[in-house]
């Protein structure tokens, strides 16, 4: 290799994360240069094991001068400059360097590198992954460094730079919460910014921008919102970095209900970026928080139709996330669809959510919950294996745990195939296993070997064996408290035929039914039903009828609907669940007395009100409801979507 490509990092304890960056780009460098700004783990080992060139910088609250010390040191035409953080795509190496081969060094050149975000819990959260960009690349040129403390940008001494993109993709975790967390990254740059307003410096739009995502990150809404306002209203039209703003923007107003002004920027998007799929489904996102299902579902599919333009023509179909053309409205459509008991759709839309984004746990728990209710296990591998979706290790892995939590026996399937790869099953996975599949010598070999701290993990594990094998023992082997001593009572009634003790009222109602439902699932009826008739307590019966509803066991949903309705019992989701039921066997009249009923015992749900419009036909009960709407919820009276009732 030629000296074409120098490597430029500073770092600080990065030794979770800087193999991995550095084995990226092993091939595609000729040199690397790593200044350390203090690490105390093993960060400057590592780095020694791929370099011979690693500085000592002491930090000085400026990123910007411990970059400029590392590009001080390259010797390379080009410079990379990567953040331990980050690791490049393994593709395209060759590619680049003969781009760079013939691109002139003499200009103020700046190349701007995609980068993809992951801003989840972790990098494997793909829901959750921005992409951005920066000049990454750029020549050995000493009239070429970084200004600002804090969120460092590319400057020429004397001229403006020249912008060239080129699709060569950085991967970067270090927006995660887990990172965050571990690094504690917010704190350090919120210091920095506050050095910077003491010194008397003026923000611009985009150091407000910046400032704002540091709020977020702390969950700190109310300061991230003042500043992404900030940011937005003084930025230049042209600002790269005006779209992540505006996303970012968008997404707290969310999150703080401040849907009117969301309307009115979501609009604005809608005409500025119109090429593009992130504002048809935030567009969706906004319909469908307010009940209009209808309008939702055209925008989510108007996003999806702009996702597969842009493919046939070779171009980007998103300006901040992929995900907005592509898995998040599958989901959302699938959400829909299954809304509408139209389940042919619903599986449609999750299997694309799922080719689109394979390591999503949650669709495939809805998917292959919707596929046991109406298929054998053998049709069901079939169908999972043509998906093609991951090497057959991890699809088996991810499959073990979907039908571990769904509580069915099809988990036998995985759990050999599991065992056949090598992998280790955990104390409280095996557990559950064996309740499920019904094997009380596994249990309780489990049992014996577990720790008593792992036990009390596992009290629903124990409660469930409890009832399943009629064995109160197991309770003795967890500390006491109301629900196990409850529990040890009905089972000893059991046991001696004596009268049954109902559950005190709204005492561990949500772990009754945790019980409950895993009693069903795992196919233990007679189990279920001496448990509940166990307690009269109308709490659970409501949960569990909208379990079943939920699941798609209509049928036994709309049993336990009519005994709650008999006395009058009926909870609110239940009511919904009702009118929805209805409307989709057309049956207008009936669904909406439901739906009226719905509103008055939950009238802060705010979807129920345009939803119950969206399907009147009498004008005047329309507007009372609108007017409800309006007088419940002011705030959102001039939304145009609203106004339009």
């Amino acid at each position: 290799m030629e000296n074409l490509i120098s490597l430029c990092m500073i770092v600080k304890d990065e030794e979770k994360v800087l193999r991995r960056c550095l084995d990226s780009v092993k091939n595609l460098v000729d040199e690397i240069i790593i200044v350390d700004t203090g690490s105390s783990d093993h960060t400057k080992s590592i780095a020694l094991e791929y370099t011979d060139q690693v500085f000592d910088f002491t930090w000085i609250h400026d990123f910007s001068a411990a970059k400029n010390a590392a590009i001080a040191k390259a010797s390379c035409k080009w410079i990379l400059v990567l953040d331990a953080d980050e690791y490049v795509q393994q593709q395209g190496h060759e590619e680049l360097r003969s781009y760079l081969k013939q691109a002139d060094t003499t200009q103020p050149i700046g190349i701007l590198l995609p980068i993809m975000n992951f801003a989840g819990e972790t990098d494997q959260d793909h829901n959750k992954m921005v992409q951005s960009s920066a000049f990454r690349l750029f020549p050995n040129h000493p009239d070429l460094y970084y200004t600002r403390a804090i969120h460092e940008q590319l400057t020429h001494r004397s001229k403006k730079l020249q912008i060239i993109s080129y699709s060569f993709v950085i991967f970067h975790s270090g927006y995660t919460v887990e990172t965050h967390t571990h690094k504690k990254k917010s704190e350090r740059n919120l210091k920095i910014f506050e050095q910077i307003k003491d010194s008397g410096h003026i923000l611009s739009p985009y150091d407000s921008f910046t400032l704002a995502n540091e709020y977020q990150s702390i969950q700190d809404y109310e300061q991230s919102l003042l500043y992404y306002r900030k940011a937005y209203h003084n930025a230049n039209s042209n600002d790269l970095w005006l779209p992540f703003c505006t996303d970012r923007m968008l997404q707290t107003l969310f999150h703080l209900n401040l849907l009117q002004e969301a309307s009115m920027i979501i609009d604005h998007a809608l005409k500025k970026w119109h090429q593009f799929s992130d504002y048809y489904y935030l567009k969706g996102m906004l319909f469908d928080h307010f009940g209009l299902y209808k309008e939702a579902k055209q925008y989510f599919i108007s996003s999806i139709e702009i996702a597969d333009k842009a493919s046939t023509q070779n171009r980007p179909h998103w300006l901040i996330n992929p995900n907005y053309g592509r898995s998040l409205p599958y989901q959302k459509l699938a959400e829909i669809y299954y809304r509408e008991h139209d389940l042919q759709q619903t599986v449609t839309y999750l299997t694309k959510s799922l080719q689109s984004d394979p390591q999503n746990l949650t669709v495939m728990i809805k998917l292959v919950n919707l596929l046991i209710k109406y298929d054998t296990m053998e049709a069901i591998e079939k169908f999972l294996d043509k998906l093609d979706l991951k090497s057959s290790s991890s699809l088996d892995i991810m499959l073990f745990q979907v039908f571990l939590f769904l509580g069915h026996s099809g988990v036998k399937v995985y759990f050999e195939r599991c065992k056949n790869y090598g992998i280790a099953i955990n104390s409280d996975d095996q557990m559950r296993y064996s309740l499920i599949t019904g094997d009380q010598l596994l249990f309780e070999q489990i049992l014996r070997q577990m720790e008593n701290s792992t036990k009390q993990n596992n009290m629903k594990s124990l409660m469930l064996a409890a009832v399943i094998w009629g064995k109160p023992a197991y309770l003795e082997t967890i500390a006491r408290n109301d629900s196990v001593e409850w529990l040890e009572r009905i089972l000893l009634h059991q046991h001696n035929h004596t009268q049954k003790e109902s559950f005190p009222e709204s005492q561990q109602v949500e772990l009754s039914f945790s019980i409950a439902s895993d009693l069903f699932t795992m196919g233990y009826y007679d189990q279920y039903d001496w448990f509940i008739s166990s307690s009269s307590n109308p709490n659970l019966t409501n949960l569990l009828a909208d379990f079943f509803y939920a699941h798609s066991n209509f049928e036994l949903a709309v049993d336990y609907y009519s005994l709650l309705l008999q006395k009058d019992q009926l909870g609110a989701m239940g009511y919904e669940n009702l009118s929805v039921l209805y409307i989709n066997q057309h049956m207008k009249e009936e669904a909406l007395g439901f739906l009226q009923k719905a509103i008055e015992l939950n009238p802060d749900k705010i979807s129920l009100y345009p939803y119950f419009c969206a399907h009147c036909d009498d004008l005047g009960l329309k507007n009372a409801y609108k007017n409800k709407l309006i007088e419940r919820f002011p705030e959102f009276a001039e939304i145009p979507l609203i106004q339009s009732l």
